[in-house]
């Protein structure tokens, strides 16, 4: 999708999020918040936690699937980094940082760096289609199901494609590129290719984990699955958000999905910012936490990425 066409689709999601906020009662949201059940609050935070640690060993794996072992502590550092950068940044540069801090930190060659990368990505977007298609069947029906199954083809498709040519990249790139790029090597263990694809469940799982707590810490019971079925559809709507972790785009399907699962606006902004705000504020924490042990700094991170241009 071309830059124009993002920027508009930002700007419409943007302008409905923001009359769909106008509309809200915040002191019923404020009184919410208060009254919410803490212990399920804290449940949710918790699976978070959960989430992140898997993402890491998740990171270490598809680094030993391009036989690159990769040790948990600088797995740790990688990921996180990456996270809370592509969180901050338009057009999710901490993706492109964490192939940087692996070709630099470790010494693995870009190709094999850019192939974890993708590799991570490409099953995030693989079970959010498959996540986004169940839910659509089931709750939204009608054309959306109709274009989500064609999107989850083509996804499928290309995932295929990428993992069996992927060496042939080579050869589609520019000639001056072309020393970045390198054989690879891989690592073709059924039982570490199913450990990928049971840690990509999990994460996914346990993400869906937090707004489903928090919905039951405000007494709306909501099934568990339709929560992973708006995260799944919420956390597709990022890409077509040209904002810093998908400001607009994710936040208005979000509450419009709970809208269609019978939950009030105003719980449905509880569930919105508590998972906003937990989402994008331990990463942080947990990438500070690495880099002080590390000795780094953001803007070490900064002139890594400024040196590599």
């Amino acid at each position: 999708m071309s830059p124009r066409y993002k920027q508009a689709i930002t700007l419409l999601f943007f302008l409905v999020l923001i009359y769909f906020l106008s509309q809200l009662k915040f002191d019923v949201v404020y009184e919410q918040i208060i009254r919410s059940n803490k212990v399920f609050l804290s449940l949710g935070v918790l699976s978070l936690v959960l989430t992140i640690l898997i993402k890491i060993s998740r990171f270490r794996l598809i680094g030993e699937y391009y036989s690159h072992p990769i040790s948990y502590k600088e797995s740790a550092l990688i990921e996180m980094v990456g996270i809370s950068f592509a969180i901050i940044t338009p057009a999710r540069a901490g993706e492109g940082l964490k192939a940087i801090l692996l070709n630099k930190r470790l010494e693995i060659p870009m190709t094999s760096s850019l192939g974890i990368i993708i590799v991570e990505r490409l099953l995030d977007v693989l079970f959010l289609g498959i996540g986004a298609f169940i839910f659509s069947f089931y709750i939204l029906k009608g054309s959306t199901t109709l274009l989500i199954g064609i999107f989850l083809v083509a996804l499928i498709v290309f995932f295929v494609i990428f993992l069996r040519y992927f060496n042939a990249i080579k050869s589609l790139t520019p000639h001056r590129y072309r020393k970045y790029f390198t054989e690879v090597k891989l690592n073709n263990d059924p039982i570490l290719i199913a450990s990928i694809v049971i840690e990509t469940v999990l994460i996914w799982s346990l993400q869906a984990g937090l707004p489903w707590f928090v919905a039951l810490s405000l007494g709306v019971p909501i099934p568990y699955l339709t929560v992973l079925g708006i995260v799944c559809i919420s956390t597709i709507a990022m890409l077509f958000s040209i904002l810093p972790a998908g400001l607009g785009t994710l936040d208005l399907s979000y509450l419009m999905l709970y809208g269609l699962v019978g939950v009030s606006p105003e719980a449905a902004v509880v569930i919105l910012l508590v998972h906003r705000f937990f989402d994008i504020f331990l990463p942080f924490l947990f990438a500070i936490l690495l880099m002080s042990y590390n000795g780094l700094s953001i803007n070490d991170m900064k002139n890594i990425m400024k040196r590599q241009k």
